[in-house]
């Protein structure tokens, strides 16, 4: 599994024959989860309580979305444990249920193709691309390590779309491309790669078939925004 693991930064085609015949999806589950959660309890039991609570007071205040008695109710009960569970929760989950959601698009292209990958191999194959999330999370570590002063969590991530297009929180794109960095594009090559090696198709087939999920999404969103 060390192989596999160094394989899919360095030789992805070598990884994805490897992760084919083992289908060991435990292996980047349990790397993502840990170094996820390992970060996010340094982070939020580091910094300081205060500030970091007020930063999220302050930011409700300038989008204008709560009231001065909600404000006051939130302040009251929120603390750094409830972040840290949130946060976790939400990052951990949500990576879940869309790699459950893209398992579930290849399982179904695969059958239709009449092509014997099961949906566990997807899976497994899905979290193996998601592993450049964890240069994501180092990246994070470093900029938090080296910050001369307290930092925002939408702040830490220097490879975020958001960040690197320089916009500030309560701009209507900012949720949209703080969703994205790019270690996307990195996981988005993979996977690429991956769906080429595993259905022998062509390049032309694979991108097509890899970004069509995103593009759906992604443009639904946008539309919404524009809408609003």
């Amino acid at each position: 599994m060390f192989s596999t693991l160094v394989n899919i930064f360095i030789s992805p085609n070598e990884a994805f024959s490897d992760i084919k015949q083992r289908n060991t999806f435990f292996v980047p589950i349990l790397l993502l989860v840990s170094v996820t959660v390992v970060f996010w309890i340094w982070y939020f039991f580091s910094i300081d309580a205060n500030w970091l609570i007020n930063h999220y007071i302050n930011q409700e205040t300038s989008e204008g979305s709560m009231s001065i008695e909600d404000q006051e109710a939130l302040s009251s009960i929120i603390t750094i444990e409830t972040l840290v569970v949130l946060t976790i929760i939400a990052t951990v989950g949500l990576l879940f249920f869309a790699n459950l959601l893209l398992a579930t698009y290849f399982t179904i292209l695969s059958s239709l193709k009449t092509q014997d990958i099961s949906f566990g191999k997807w899976f497994s194959f899905i979290y193996w691309t998601s592993l450049p999330t964890l240069v994501l999370v180092c990246n994070m570590a470093v900029t938090y390590s080296i910050a001369n002063e307290a930092i925002a969590p939408e702040a830490l991530s220097t490879i975020a779309f958001s960040n690197l297009l320089g916009l500030e929180v309560g701009h209507k794109w900012h949720s949209l491309t703080s969703s994205l960095s790019l270690v996307t594009l990195w996981s988005l090559a993979l996977m690429v790669l991956g769906y080429r090696h595993w259905t022998k198709s062509s390049t032309t087939t694979a991108i097509i078939v890899v970004v069509l999920p995103f593009a759906v999404f992604y443009g639904a969103w946008s539309t919404l925004i524009m809408l609003l």
